[in-house]
């Protein structure tokens, strides 16, 4: 179904490139000036949570047979696939509606304005299936990231950041069972929350799934990048503690560049965090969600030493993952 969604975007993208709008084919959307002036934290932050996912092949590294050249390869294939087809497709909408009228459009139409330009040239029928696809295609994108979220409870309860029962798999499945069910637990407390928070200012009920959605879609998107900066600086901490500084040093200065880069977006970011959440300048969701993220990132470091303080060799198994579990269980047997 996935795949199917995409082809059909595809087929809008032709669709768009041989019907443009008034001023044709312009290619003013990678103009390089665009990057620039108000707005670009909230932009670099939309674009980060529109590749959300690709850093995921490692959580399967497991369940391959060749990890070490599986999961780099996974993850070059997504983030080559996914930057084409969407500045393609992020090009196609611009053409289709003219690069002066697609801010308009795209404030008028909001998450409909795919649908909106499908419908002028491919047809109810087409726009109809599209919608479907739509629905089905989150559906895949949230059943993906529940699995994921599943196997990092499975990690941590492997490695003693969550109890034992997480780290152990499901019957004959294989499969993280406990973790699944946190995740449900979790989501369902989360989802019932902002439903029985609603004060239906205005009897729509749509108000709190966009509340959720952009709310939680944002500090996600705000977390990751804090994650992925702090990976890239473990990859230098990693090699200079083991004296590998100088034949590492490519992936040194690729991992230190990245990391910073990764930090200014996450400050602008946080600067521009009332635009994401549409909350005024003055409201308390520009720093009380941004907090959450700091907030968790101290509890971790908090946690990390009292468990290196009491606990020292469950402490040095953290990150070690099935390397470590199968030592234990051959030790124990």
């Amino acid at each position: 179904l996935l795949l199917v969604e995409v082809a059909l975007v595809v087929v809008f993208d032709i669709a768009a490139v041989t019907d443009p709008g008034a001023q044709g084919l312009s290619l003013h959307a990678f103009n390089p000036d665009t990057l620039t002036g108000a707005g670009v934290g909230t932009a670099l932050c939309f674009c980060i949570a529109a590749f959300l996912g690709f850093e995921q092949a490692p959580v399967y590294a497991e369940e391959t047979s060749r990890p070490h050249v599986l999961v780099p390869r996974v993850m070059f294939l997504a983030v080559a696939g996914v930057a084409v087809f969407f500045a393609l497709s992020s090009w196609a909408l611009t053409v289709a509606t003219g690069p002066d009228k697609i801010v308009g459009t795209a404030q008028e139409q909001s998450a409909g304005l795919l649908f909106f330009l499908t419908e002028s040239r491919l047809g109810d029928t087409f726009t109809d299936v599209l919608h479907v696809l739509f629905v089905t295609g989150m559906f895949a994108a949230l059943l993906s990231f529940h699995n994921v979220v599943a196997r990092y409870a499975f990690a941590m309860g492997r490695e003693g950041l969550l109890p034992a029962a997480f780290g152990r798999t499901s019957g004959t499945s294989g499969a993280p069972g406990t973790g699944s069910l946190l995740q449900t637990a979790v989501s369902a407390v989360v989802v019932i929350g902002f439903a029985i928070a609603d004060d239906k200012p205005n009897g729509d009920p749509t108000q709190p799934v966009l509340h959720l959605f952009t709310w939680g879609g944002n500090i996600g998107a705000l977390g990751v990048i804090v994650l992925m900066a702090a990976a890239s600086f473990s990859v230098v901490a990693f090699f200079v503690r083991r004296g590998a500084a100088a034949a590492q040093g490519v992936r040194l200065v690729t991992s230190t560049v990245a990391g910073l880069a990764l930090l200014v977006i996450a400050g602008y970011t946080v600067k521009d965090f009332d635009v994401l959440v549409g909350a005024g300048p003055d409201s308390a969701l520009s720093w009380v969600l941004p907090g959450i993220i700091g907030l968790a990132a101290v509890a971790g470091v908090v946690q990390g030493l009292i468990l290196r303080s009491r606990a020292p060799e469950r402490h040095a198994r953290i990150g070690q993952g099935n390397e470590a579990f199968q030592l234990d269980k051959a030790a124990s047997s």
